[in-house]
């Protein structure tokens, strides 16, 4: 992404991103660090209309790809998406994106819309809202209403979009009279489904978004009634998984950390639901009557082949795959227990904070030099563990040649696979214990 000056862009479209705010400085900076870590091809501005008391200092001097304009007097939000249409105008730019400043979007939303766009072509593209993350509770909600796009998540041409009427002059459901007048205004919308392309729609105390149509409830499981997947929110756990989402610092993004405190990436946040409702369904996949044969597609989902398209390519719908046909529900139902073990250890280990002073007292620990043995290099802090598995080897191949009349090849083989699959359960043993303390 970089200004359209020196961009080499390929044909992708200029966009100008568009930013309304008032009065929430750390909520604008949180939205220009996602614009900023987009990986999309073309140029890229974002124009910020703020009609905040007081200007915002650090926009300017701190995103070169940002057009900062302090509003001196209150304006309904209409009215400023309005004023920055005119900039994009002044601008030439192709595209123009709506980005609400307390959103989160995967860092691959620009391309993935803009590709949809003119893969069809079409003239808007828009983003079901199937995920809300509640500021106030720390709770992650799944809608399961109407899959309406809200004005947030949208994208236009810029050619199609002046020759509509302009936003109403209001601050709810300013966007509903650029639809006025089409026969679908639904097909026009092209909304993506939130299994395909994930964001949070996030709560805070002034948002209006209407419960009714949306009917959200909160996370706890990822498997729907009755015994079915719920293939939207495995998509979302599979993007964290994936490392599609922004690493974003600052604070007032309590949709990426429940405690409003700084935050370093996603999986301090709403990712915990996620890791619960995990839990949960692996629970009940064991012990409900019928419930492990969900296990294979479950593991599927969660480690589908999700890496978004390129251009035109882009319109495919992601997920499936997997291997799931090649497992068994038992060896799923262990790949997922074992999954699930390994991202709560990693949890706790990135959630430990770290020491101020002993990062100025204690110097960096060097490096261990590999030992070698036999050629071989072993790392010294390994080196108790192998010996370990060698003494297991070697008790239970002596064992096999006495007891059982094993020829040596044949005893060697079989010390070597109990003696791996001992290290295997003394691995899992130490991990759980890191994740206890």
């Amino acid at each position: 992404m970089g200004a359209r000056a020196s961009d080499e862009s390929g044909g992708w479209p200029f966009i100008s991103v568009q930013i309304v705010t008032y009065k929430r400085p750390a909520f604008l900076l949180q939205a220009l660090r996602q614009i900023e870590a987009q990986d999309y091809p073309g140029a890229v501005e974002a124009i910020v209309m703020d009609d905040s008391p007081t200007p915002n200092q650090e926009v300017e001097g701190e995103f070169s790809f940002a057009r900062y304009f302090h509003l001196t007097s209150r304006r309904s939000i209409g009215e400023k998406r309005n004023l920055a249409v005119a900039e994009a105008a002044r601008s030439g730019a192709d595209i123009i994106c709506i980005w609400d400043d307390d959103d989160v979007f995967t860092v691959d939303r620009l391309r993935q819309q803009v590709a949809r766009m003119v893969q069809r072509p079409a003239n808007c593209s828009s983003i079901q809202v199937a995920f809300v993350a509640v500021l106030a509770s720390g709770k992650l909600l799944r809608c399961k209403g109407l899959p309406l796009p809200f004005e947030n998540s949208f994208c236009f041409r810029r050619a199609w979009l002046e020759s509509r009427p302009r936003f109403s002059n209001c601050s709810l459901g300013e966007g509903n009279v650029v639809f006025e007048g089409l026969e679908d205004w639904f097909s026009e919308a092209q909304p993506i489904d939130g299994e395909e392309l994930p964001f949070l729609y996030v709560r805070t105390e002034r948002s209006t978004s209407p419960d009714d149509a949306l009917e959200p409830y909160e996370v706890r499981s990822m498997i729907s009634e009755p015994s079915r997947l719920d293939l939207p929110l495995l998509s979302l756990a599979r993007s964290f998984l994936r490392h599609r989402w922004p690493e974003l610092g600052g604070h007032g993004a309590r949709a990426l950390q429940i405690a409003q405190v700084p935050y370093s990436d996603l999986s301090d946040g709403f990712q915990e639901a996620l890791r619960a409702a995990w839990a949960a369904d692996l629970a009940w996949m064991r012990n409900v009557t019928g419930g492990a044969a969900l296990a294979p597609a479950y593991w599927a989902a969660l480690t589908a082949d999700a890496e978004a398209p390129e251009a035109p390519e882009a319109g495919e719908a992601w997920g499936g795959g997997g291997g799931a046909e090649d497992l068994g529900p038992e060896a799923a139902l262990e790949l997922l227990e074992a999954g699930l073990h390994l991202r709560m250890a990693d949890a706790k280990v990135r959630k430990k904070p770290s020491s101020k002073k002993e990062t100025k007292t204690e110097p960096k620990a060097q490096a261990e030099e590999p030992l070698r043995i036999w050629g071989f290099k072993v790392n010294p802090s390994a080196l108790p563990e192998l010996l370990l598995v060698l003494a297991i080897a070697a008790v239970f191949g002596a064992v096999c040649a006495s007891r059982l009349d094993m020829s040596r090849q044949s005893a060697v083989i079989c010390g070597l696979f109990v003696a791996l699959q001992a290290q295997r359960i003394i691995r899992g043993i130490r991990d759980w214990v890191a994740y206890k303390t």
